[in-house]
């Protein structure tokens, strides 16, 4: 299955400004994407670079005024589930390798500190591994739906409770509390 994908970001700036793009899919995904080149109006340079995770990044100097970023592609989809691994474990943090340590830090997008306490009375006696990640999922699933209207780069899923829809995105970011990768 192929599913139409791109994006029309319009950035306004007050002079010059550097910045840095997260737009192009990883590496390891561009096989089942197919597209043009980012476009940039008005037309600057871009110079892309991999960040530490491998993903591609852009940098540029944003020019006075508005500049427009245009792509659009198509995503190869093979219609298949996501692999469902019902004895994954959940690991001790002590006996997790140093690597991984950086994706158990706490986020922006949500704040350990302020819903840890919700996160173990609604997950803790869920056994941990796949079963918890599982029920965590399924209840942002089911509490959260997306909305664009709602969205809002400032918006945290602490400061978002009881106030209906917000981004889907937090559902990874919600396994941070429970130290669940």
């Amino acid at each position: 299955m192929q599913i139409r994908i791109g994006f029309d970001i319009a950035v306004t700036v007050q002079g010059p400004v550097p910045g840095l793009l997260a737009l192009w899919p990883h590496p390891d995904e561009a096989h089942r994407i197919a597209g043009p080149a980012l476009r940039a109006d008005p037309a600057v340079p871009i110079a892309l670079h991999r960040d530490l995770h491998g993903n591609i990044r852009g940098r540029l100097v944003f020019p006075e005024g508005e500049t427009r970023l245009r792509w659009e592609g198509l995503a190869t989809d093979d219609r298949q589930p996501d692999p469902v691994v019902p004895d994954a474990v959940q690991h001790p943090v002590e006996d997790l390798p140093d690597e991984v340590l950086p994706y158990l830090m706490p986020s922006r997008y949500c704040e350990s500190d302020l819903l840890a306490a919700e996160a173990w009375e609604r997950f803790g006696a869920v056994r941990g591994g796949w079963a918890r990640a599982q029920a965590i999922c399924d209840h942002v699933h089911q509490a959260i739906r997306f909305d664009y209207k709602a969205a809002s780069p400032g918006r945290s899923a602490a400061s978002s409770r009881g106030r209906g829809p917000e981004s889907a995105g937090t559902m990874p970011i919600s396994c941070w509390p429970m130290r669940a990768p």
